[in-house]
C-alpha cells in the first residue's frame, strides 16, 4: 500500500476499544501520578508487558482480516480451513477414545486423570471451548451452501466435532454448547429466510445423540448428571471458592486493576484455606479482567462489546442475502458460544482460542458488509461509504517525498519489535537449557546470566541465580551476587511469597557466618524475622510460608522461639495436614520434650491417631526403660481424648499388647469388637493376649475366628499350631502346619517352618 501511494485503513467499531485498552496497559507499566489523578503501575511489569504484546498481535491479525478478506471466496477459503481443522482433531480424538489406552495424545496426558479424551490440549475444557465455536460455524456453512453434497459435508463435519466436544467430558463446554445451540436456533427462527435452518440442528443434534449412543453414553451421561447437582460437582467446589476469594483483590485495586497478567502473583494472598493447588487464573474471564485492568478496564471492554454487538445485529437484521445471514449466523454463535464457556473457564487466556475468538470477530464484520451483487466484489472499492452499510474507510495519500519516509519508519518500526520479541524467546531458550544441564553448576550459571541479561524483567530468572550462587564454593565470594539477585528479583515481583523466603533463608545463613566474611553488619536474624513476615503476609493460607518459619524458629531453639514454632506448625497442619509426622518430628528432635508434640497437632481423630503411631514407632524404637514408661503414659492420654470410640479401642489395643499389658489388652479388643470391629488382626491379638495369660481354651478359640475372617493370613495357624504342639496334640498341630504350606498367600518365614515341621 504505501509502494501504491494510499493506505488504507478500514473503521471498524473495535478500532477505539483496541486503543484504549493498549493505551491503559502501557500507562498501568510506567504508571502515573500528577496531581489528582493516580495511576498506580501494575504489581509486576513483565507479565503486563506480555500481554500488552499479546493483545497488539492479535490486534494485527485483527486488522490484517478487516483490511485484507473483503471477498467471498476469501472468506469461504478461511472459515474452510478453520473447519477442517477443527474436523480433524475432533476425528483424532474420536480414534483416540475408541483405542484402549486412549488417554494421551501423541504424548501428551491430560490435565486431570478423568479426562481421556481431550485432543492435543492439556485440559479438555479448552479444547471443548475451542470446538464450540467451530461447530455453529460448520453449521452456518452447510446452511449457506447451495449444493447438496457440501451441505452435507459440513453438516457431517459439524456432527463429528459436535462429539469430540461431548467426549472431552467438560463441564462447561456441554453446557455452553447447549447454550449455542438453543441461541441458534432461536436466531434461525429470528428470520424468515432461515427459519427452515432450525429444523437442521434439530436433526444435526439427533444424529450427534445418537453418536454418542453408538461411542458409549455412560460418559457423558455421568457428566451430564454432575449438571444437575452442579453445586457439588468438584469443579464448581473448586472454582466457587476462588471466586469468592478474588472479589477481596479490588479492594484497593477496584480503579485500575493490579495489571495485566498479574492474577497467578496477586492472588496467593487472597486465596482461601482448603485450596492446595496454584490457581494461575481465575477461571472465569470477566472476573479477572475487572481484577487485572479495575472498573476503568472492564468498562472500555464491556462498553466496546455492547457496540460492536449492537453493530452487528444492526447489520444482520438489514441483510437480505441468504448466504450472508447463514453464514452471519454460525460466526454470532460461534462468538456467543465463547462468551458463554468464559464465564466458568480461562479460554481468553488460551492462545489457539482467543487467536480463533478475534478471526471470527473480524470475519463476522467482513461477512455482514459483503455486497449482495458479485459474489466476489470488493466492499472496499471506492471511498467514503460503501453501498449497503455504514462503514467508512480512511485513505491516507502520501505524496513522493512521503514514500520512502512511510517506508522507513516502517521498517524501524518492524525492526524494533523483532528485537523486543528475540531478546525473551532467547532468554527462554538459555532458561530452558538450564532447566536441563542444572546438576552442571558452571553451566547453569552461565545459562542463567545469560537469560538475565537478555531479559533483566523476568524475576523468575534472578530468583534461579540466586539460588545457583548460594550452592557455588566458596560461598564467601559468591554470597554478595546471591543477595543481588535475590533483592533485585523481590524489586521487579515484590507479590512472591518464595523470594522473600530465599531471602529470610540467606540472611539466617549470613548469622553464623564470621563477621569478616560478612557483606555488612546488618542485624539478619532481625532482617531474616521481616521477610519469613512478609512472606506470610503475601500468602497467609498456603503452608510453604508458615512451615519455613516453624523451621527456622526450631532451628534457633529458644523459649520463645518454640512457642512461635509450634503455633506456626499448628497453622501448618490446619492447612496441609499431611506434613504432621514431620512436624512431630522436627518439635521433638529442636525439643527432646515429648509433652510439646500434644500442642502440635490438630485436635482431631487423625491428628490424636497419627501422635499415638509416632509414639508407638518412638517406643519400638526407644533404648531406655524409662523412655518407653513416657510414651506409654503420652500414649494412654492420647488415646483417652480421641472422641472415635472404634478407633480408641483399635488403637488402644494395639499398643497394650505392644507393651505387654494383656489384661486391658483384652479388655479393649473386646470393647472394639462389642463396637463391631470384626477384623482378623485383632481377634488375633485378642487371642494372643489370652495365650500369653495361659488361658488357652480362649486363645484356641479366638485363633479359629481370626483365620476364618482372613484365610489367607498364615499367622492365626501358625499360633494354633505351636500352641497344640505345646498340648501334645500332633494331629492337630499337623493339620495346622499343612494349612499353612496349602496357603498361596502364605509368609514365608512360617511357610518354611510349616515345612520342616511336616517332614520331621
Amino acid at each position: 500500500m504505501i509502494y501504491a501511494g494510499k493506505i488504507t485503513i478500514v473503521k471498524s467499531p473495535l478500532n477505539w476499544l483496541i486503543l484504549s485498552f493498549l493505551f491503559l496497559g502501557i500507562l498501568q507499566v510506567i504508571g502515573f501520578n500528577k496531581n489528582l489523578l493516580c495511576i498506580p503501575s501494575t504489581v509486576y511489569q513483565y507479565p503486563t508487558i506480555l500481554k500488552i504484546l499479546d493483545i497488539l498481535s492479535l490486534s494485527i491479525i485483527f486488522l490484517v482480516i478487516i483490511n485484507n478478506f473483503t471477498k467471498k471466496s476469501q472468506i469461504n477459503r478461511l472459515l474452510t480451513v478453520i473447519i477442517f481443522m477443527g474436523f480433524t482433531l475432533s476425528f483424532l480424538c474420536i480414534l483416540q477414545h475408541l483405542s484402549k489406552g486412549g488417554n494421551t495424545f501423541l504424548g501428551i496426558k491430560p490435565m486431570y486423570a478423568r479426562s481421556k479424551f481431550f485432543g492435543p490440549y492439556i485440559n479438555g475444557n479448552h479444547f471443548a471451548a475451542y470446538l464450540g465455536m467451530i461447530v455453529p460455524l460448520s453449521i452456518g456453512m452447510g446452511l449457506a451452501e447451495i449444493k447438496k453434497s457440501k451441505k452435507l459435508l459440513f453438516w457431517f463435519l459439524g456432527i463429528i466435532m459436535a462429539l469430540g466436544l461431548l467426549f472431552s467430558l467438560s463441564n462447561g463446554g456441554i453446557v455452553s454448547f447447549i447454550g449455542a445451540m438453543i441461541f441458534l436456533f432461536i436466531f434461525l427462527n429470528s428470520r424468515k429466510s432461515t427459519q427452515k435452518g432450525k429444523w437442521i440442528i434439530a436433526a444435526v443434534l439427533c444424529l450427534v445423540i445418537m453418536g454418542v449412543i453408538w461411542l458409549g453414553v455412560n460418559p457423558i451421561k455421568e457428566e451430564a448428571s454432575q449438571l444437575f447437582r452442579f453445586n457439588q460437582s468438584e469443579s464448581f467446589q473448586s472454582r466457587w471458592p476462588v471466586w469468592k476469594a478474588s472479589i477481596k483483590m479490588l479492594k484497593g485495586n477496584w480503579l485500575f486493576g493490579t495489571g495485566l497478567g498479574t492474577f497467578r502473583y496477586v492472588f496467593p494472598k487472597f486465596r482461601p484455606p482448603g485450596i492446595n493447588r496454584e490457581f494461575r487464573y481465575a477461571h472465569n474471564d470477566y472476573l479477572e479482567i475487572l481484577l487485572n485492568t479495575g472498573i476503568i478496564g472492564f468498562l472500555i471492554l464491556f462498553l466496546g462489546g455492547f457496540y460492536y454487538f449492537r453493530n452487528i445485529l444492526k447489520k444482520f437484521y438489514k441483510r437480505r442475502n441468504p448466504y450472508i445471514i447463514a453464514i452471519s449466523c454460525g460466526t454470532i454463535t460461534a462468538l456467543f458460544s465463547m462468551l458463554l464457556h468464559s464465564f466458568v473457564d480461562f479460554n481468553l487466556q488460551i492462545g489457539p482460542n482467543v487467536l480463533l475468538f478475534i478471526v471470527i470477530i473480524a470475519l463476522t464484520l467482513q461477512i455482514l458488509k459483503l455486497r449482495n451483487e458479485n459474489k466476489d466484489s470488493s466492499p472496499l472499492e471506492g471511498e467514503g461509504r460503501v453501498r449497503g452499510n455504514n462503514l467508512r474507510v480512511y485513505n491516507i495519500f502520501l505524496a513522493g517525498w512521503q514514500k520512502p519516509l512511510a517506508g522507513g519508519i516502517t521498517a524501524i518500526i518492524s525492526v524494533v519489535l523483532i528485537i523486543i520479541l528475540i531478546k525473551p524467546a532467547r532468554a527462554t531458550h538459555y532458561y530452558n537449557r538450564y532447566v536441563i544441564a542444572r546438576s552442571i553448576n558452571n553451566e547453569a550459571i552461565s545459562n542463567l546470566e545469560k537469560a538475565v541479561n537478555l531479559n533483566s524483567l523476568n524475576a523468575l530468572y534472578r530468583h534461579k541465580l540466586s539460588l545457583e550462587y548460594l550452592k557455588k564454593k566458596p560461598q564467601n565470594k559468591y554470597i554478595k551476587n546471591s543477595l543481588k539477585e535475590i533483592k533485585q528479583a523481590i524489586s521487579l515481583n515484590p507479590t512472591n511469597p518464595k523470594y522473600h523466603l530465599t531471602l529470610a533463608m540467606l540472611y539466617s545463613q549470613l548469622v553464623n557466618w564470621p563477621i569478616t566474611h560478612r557483606p555488612s553488619n546488618e542485624d539478619y536474624i532481625k532482617l531474616a524475622y521481616q521477610e519469613f513476615q512478609q512472606a506470610i503476609y503475601l500468602a497467609p493460607n498456603t503452608s510453604y510460608g508458615h512451615k519455613n518459619y516453624a523451621d527456622w524458629l526450631f532451628a534457633h531453639p529458644t523459649k520463645e522461639n518454640i512457642e512461635k514454632g509450634i503455633a506456626e506448625y499448628r497453622k501448618v497442619l490446619t492447612l496441609k495436614p499431611k506434613l504432621i509426622t514431620e512436624a512431630l518430628e522436627l518439635c521433638y528432635n529442636s525439643t527432646q520434650n515429648y509433652n510439646l508434640l500434644s500442642e502440635i497437632i490438630p485436635d482431631t481423630a487423625d491428628g490424636h491417631l497419627v501422635l499415638i503411631n509416632y509414639f508407638l514407632e518412638k517406643g519400638v524404637k526407644g533404648k531406655s526403660l524409662k523412655e518407653e514408661k513416657i510414651i506409654l503414659s503420652k500414649l494412654t492420654s492420647e488415646i483417652s481424648s480421641l472422641k472415635d470410640k472404634r478407633a480408641v479401642y483399635e488403637k488402644a489395643g494395639q499398643v497394650y499388647h505392644r507393651f505387654g499389658d494383656f489384661k486391658e489388652a483384652i479388655k479393649v479388643y473386646n470393647k472394639a469388637i462389642e463396637y463391631g470391629l470384626q477384623k482378623s488382626w485383632i481377634y488375633h491379638n485378642l487371642a494372643d493376649s489370652y495365650r500369653q495369660l495361659g488361658k488357652i481354651d480362649l486363645a484356641i478359640k479366638y485363633f479359629k475366628i481370626s483365620s476364618n475372617l482372613d484365610k489367607n493370613n498364615s499367622w492365626p495357624y501358625f499360633s494354633l499350631a505351636l500352641i497344640y504342639q505345646s498340648l501334645a496334640k500332633e494331629e492337630e498341630a499337623k493339620t495346622m502346619w499343612q494349612e499353612i504350606v496349602n496357603l498361596k498367600n502364605a509368609d514365608s518365614d512360617a511357610k518354611r517352618i510349616a515345612k520342616r515341621e511336616l517332614e520331621k
